[in-house]
Formats: C-alpha cells, structure tokens, sequence
C-alpha cells in the first residue's frame, strides 16, 4: 500500500494492489497524484498516475506541470486515472455555469500538447454530483483515463465504466485492461455455492431432486437445473432483491443525468436506505451460516460486496426523443430562444457560403462567422451582458468598441486598411453596415485582387488578436507597418492551399469523380493491406482496423483495435501505424497499402511539425 495523506478534508490517495499478481514501484508523488512503475510479468510494464486534482485552478497548474513533464520523459506505455476535476465539454456538465467553457478549451490543449488518448466510458453519463433538490442539483464528468499511444496499443480492448454512486458524491471508475465482454448466460458454467448447504430447506430440496438409482451423469444434470431454479426462487431471494434495487438505482441515476426530477430524487433517497438494510441482513446471513470464507468478505467496504453485483447491458439501441434545434440533441435554452426569435440560421444565406467555403484556417472561419453574427465579446457586447462598465474602445477611446469599430473604423485599424484597400474603393469600403461589408470583402477579386478574401481575413482576424494582447498582455501595443505583416500572413495562407499536392477539396477545386474499385492482382510474394478507421463523432470512441492478403487474394492475417477517444484522422493514422508494426513483425517487407482517407495518405508521405498534434503517430509510421 501506498497513501498521500489528506490536507485537512481535500485530497488524499490511497493506492493498494496485490503484491502476488503485480509489482508496483514508486516514481513519483505529489499532493495531487502517485506516479509507479507497473510489472504485471504477463506484459510489458508500464506507468501508472493516479491523479485527485485540487479543485482549486492555480494548485492544479502545477499538477499539469509535472506530469506534462515527467510525459515528456516517459518512455514507457503510460496511463492516467482519477480526478481531474475537468471537463472537455460543455456537454460533461449539467445546470452549471456556462463560464466554464475555456477552461474545457485549455483541458483538451493540454491532453493535445501531451499526445494523449482518452479511452472513453460507459455507464452513467457524469462521475461527481452536488445538491439535494432539482434546483440545486449539478452534474459534472470530472473523472477521466487518459492513456498515451504505446499504452492504448499494449491494451487495445481497454476500456472505462463509471460505477455507481453510493456513499460519496462520486462515481469510481472501474478500468478493463481487456475490455468487458459480457458472458452469456449460457455460456456460464454450472458451479455448486458451498453456502447452499448450510439453508435450513436444502436436505429436503436435496432428497426430492436426488435419486440413488438412477445413472450418474443425467442426474447430475437434473439436479443443476433444479439447483439453479431454487438458488432463484429460495436461496437467492435476498441476493435477488439487492440485485434489483441496484438496477434501480442505476437506472435513476442514467434518467437524472440529463434532466431534473424531484421525485427521482427522493426515491434514490429511499433506495439508498433500502440497500442499507438489505446489505445488514447480507453480512448477517453470511456470518450466522456460512462456513466459508465468505465470512471474511462480509464487510461492505471489501472486495466481495463490490463484486457480487454484475452490472446487466444496457440496451443503447432504443429510440429516444431529441430537441432537433441543437446539433447534440440536447435542449438548452438558447436554442429555444433562438427558435422562439425565429433566428435560427439558413444555410441558404450567401454570407454562409461566403465563410465555411472560404480556403482559410478553420479558427480564421469560425472568427469571421462570429464577427458576422455580431458575437465577438467586443466591450460593447460584454457591456450589454453586465460583464464591464465602460463599453468603449480601449485602443482610441473614440467610441463604442462593437464589431464594426474594432475590425474597421477604430484609428488602428483604419491605418491598416488605408494601405490595404485601394485609394479609390475606400469610400465604398468605410461605408457599409456590418453584414453587407463582409459579405462584400469575402468575394475574391471584389478590390481588383483575386486573393482579397484571404488579405480580408487575416487582417481582420490579426486586429482581432492585436485587440485582445492588448487587453491581456500589454495595453500599450502596437506593431508599426502590421500591413506587411498581414500581406505575409496571406501570402502563407494562399500558398498552403493552393500546394497541388494538399488532398482539400477547397484548395484543388476538382470534381468528385468516380472510381470502380477491384481487386489488382499483386507481384509474387507481395502483400496487401488494407486499413480502414473510424470514429462516431468528432472525436468521439474510435476504432479502426486492417486484413493482410497474399498476391492470389486469399486473406492471412487480420487485426481489429479499440482507439479510444478521437477523430477519424487519428483513428485511420493509428489503425495505419498499427498494420505496419504487424507487418514488420511478420516479416513482409513487399507491402502494398491500401486506405480510403486521402488526408492520412498523404501526411503519411510529407514531414510533419512537431508541434502537430499527429506528430508521434507520424514519426511512427
């Protein structure tokens, strides 16, 4: 066993293991997490962290510190578990403050910057509640497994199911290292329960099931059936009862993650109390009549109260309603006062076509949609919300900071347009209301240069930074001749999507066209792979998978992975990075490679920078 002591009533970790099936070596602690060495001696050993994170924001940046360090060190398969006390999305949490949202932003930079996987869950959607009433009630996923890449590949069917709640707030986390495949009833093999002896009923169940005379092999089938059929009906009923207030108790507790119900709650509360008593009788049953050691088990907090309740699969395929007004499905309310101001948005609208087709960055995209819409958290904006005191602009103090001053007529930015636009289009340009001088501006070769809508972006997405490092940073910034700056910008931005090489259907502008596929018959002693991957979200659980064939077509060897959490980029990189392991390792060297992701196959083929959140996958393949 290994602790770190609690500060006061905040943290605290207690880490034990069984020192005849595992080998545990301390690496490094801290407050807020225990870093081991694992050997379990069927595998290759690993690195363990378990984290209780504080819940206080600048305790946690040390934390971050050291284990993007010791990340960077480690060259072993690496998992991470416990309390993170984050969030990746907005979506892991219920009935709190939407504030929170950039600090789901700088969570998932640091999992990005640290090539970390997130294995996903299953069971309850949060792990941390807080509040007895609907109206105090708050949901948050603050528990996480996060593993690296040589980690996720050492155990590929690893995954997470959040537990139960009980006695504290939280859901523990129980982690498969080989996934958990439920065994059909069927399938379970026949075991007699020494306990059954000791029932008051079993002498007489055993004299009216049991015949002397009979052959010995079609009795003791009998007497299975039969023993089976009164475990359920007698001997079990105590048992069977826990059994269905836990699947009560799970099934509360999956309704109330996403709404509030306050009689849900209360009868969670009468669950609870019920589970209580029928556990008191258990251990009492198992101390006055067992002669096993089951005695030893009796206490709740041990291993035999945590495993004798198996968990029943859930049906994830029935059909549920969704609010058709969000594009998760979930309600919120601004979605319905959008729906309610009619202002929910038509793509028919040229300003849309304008933006998301535009060949730029998909953060210059985002921003121009934003700045559109009028939804940049301009001092004005943030005025109106109640979130400053003085709406005006901090660069000139002329005026009312909203977007149109601060992308076009604050004096900073009228003296970058002044040698950006030529003379003659000026009146035109400083003239238009917010939406029409986008739109107009977005249309490549509306100012006599055919590259304008990308000049056009840049200059507004780089004032918009200017604007914000000076309210962050340094009030009194600002670069001299930014417009140079800003054509280079552009001129990097045009190059990168008009490379003939770059697989973008923005940059090439080529049609689709169709392609018959078949079966190309391969040189002797060559070898095909094919690789396919996929994830049901962005990011979302991912896998992926290949078949090696011979050059006749007859399939000699497959493979099947369990990626985690992450895009479909990442999951046909890692399913290409996973063939070519099994290949080399198998000893074919004459290889041919087949996939349908055009993105992978040409990254696979160009140098990646190592700030590229693929990079290792890369350098692997």
């Amino acid at each position: 066993m290994y602790r770190i002591e609690a500060q006061g009533f905040r943290g605290g970790i207690w880490l034990f293991w069984k020192t005849n099936s595992v080998d545990l070596h301390l690496v490094k602690s801290s407050t807020q997490f225990i870093t081991m060495d694992v050997n379990p001696g069927s595998t290759r050993p690993w690195s363990l962290t378990i984290i209780y994170a504080s819940p206080h924001e600048t305790l946690r940046q040390s934390l971050w510190a050291n284990l993007s360090e010791y990340g960077r060190t480690c060259n072993k398969p690496w998992l991470l578990a416990g309390d993170l006390n984050k969030t990746r999305s907005m979506e892991e949490r219920f009935n709190c403050s939407d504030d929170l949202a950039r600090w789901c932003n700088n969570f998932n930079l640091w999992i990005e910057n640290n090539h970390l996987i997130e294995l996903g869950f299953s069971g309850p959607r949060y792990t941390w509640t807080r509040g007895n009433t609907v109206e105090t009630r708050k949901y948050v996923r603050l528990d996480h497994g996060l593993c690296n890449e040589h980690w996720r590949m050492l155990f590929e069917e690893a995954s997470v199911r959040h537990l139960l709640q009980n006695k504290s707030n939280h859901n523990p986390l129980l982690i498969s290292l080989h996934g958990f495949t439920p065994v059909q009833a069927s399938m379970r093999p026949f075991r007699f329960q020494a306990a059954w002896l000791a029932h008051s009923s079993f002498k007489d169940f055993l004299q009216d099931n049991w015949n002397p005379q009979d052959l010995l092999y079609p009795s003791l089938f009998r007497l299975s059936v039969a023993l089976e059929e009164w475990n359920k009906l007698v001997f079990g009923n105590l048992f069977r009862r826990r059994r269905e207030i836990w699947a009560r108790l799970e099934g509360i507790q999956k309704r109330l993650s996403p709404e509030q119900n306050r009689f849900l709650l209360q009868l969670e509360k009468s669950l609870r109390h019920d589970l209580d008593e029928v556990l008191d009788q258990i251990e009492t049953f198992w101390f006055q009549k067992s002669r096993t050691e089951a005695i030893q088990d009796g206490d709740r907090n041990t291993r035999f109260y945590h495993l004798s309740f198996e968990v029943s699969p859930g049906d994830d395929n029935d059909d549920q309603l969704v609010w058709d007004s969000t594009t998760h499905g979930s309600f919120s309310i601004r979605s319905a006062v959008a729906l309610i101001r009619n202002d929910i948005q038509d793509t028919s609208n040229p300003g849309w076509e304008l933006i998301w087709r535009a060949p730029l960055p998909q953060k210059m995209r985002f921003f121009l949609w934003l700045a559109r819409h009028d939804r940049l958290m301009t001092n004005s904006n943030r005025f109106i919300r109640g979130l400053t005191d003085d709406p005006r602009c901090k660069g000139c103090l002329n005026g009312e900071e909203h977007t149109v001053h601060l992308l076009r007529d604050c004096k900073l930015a009228r003296e970058i347009w002044t040698h950006l636009v030529p003379h003659a289009r000026q009146i035109a340009f400083f003239n238009l209301p917010l939406k029409d001088w986008m739109s107009s501006n977005l249309v490549n070769g509306s100012l006599s240069d055919r590259n304008w809508a990308t000049i056009f972006a840049t200059a507004t997405w780089w004032l918009w930074k200017c604007r914000n490092r000076r309210c962050f940073e340094n009030p009194e910034l600002h670069q001299p001749e930014a417009w140079v700056f800003i054509q280079a910008r552009a001129r990097e931005i045009i190059n990168a999507f008009n490379a003939p090489s770059l697989p973008s259907s923005v940059a090439s502008k080529q049609r689709i066209q169709e392609a018959f596929v078949h079966w190309h018959a391969l040189r002797e002693d060559w070898i095909k792979l094919n690789i396919d991957g996929a994830s049901r979200g962005n990011p979302r659980p991912a896998g992926g998978g290949g078949i090696f064939r011979d050059h006749y077509g007859n399939s000699i060897r497959a493979f099947a992975c369990n990626f985690g959490w992450c895009t479909s980029v990442k999951a046909e990189a890692l399913a290409l990075l996973k063939g070519l392991r099994i290949a080399w390792d198998m000893g074919y060297k004459k290889l041919e490679i087949t996939l349908d992701s055009q993105i992978t196959a040409w990254k696979s083929r160009q140098p990646c920078p190592r700030n590229q959140p693929l990079y290792f996958h890369h350098k692997g393949v």
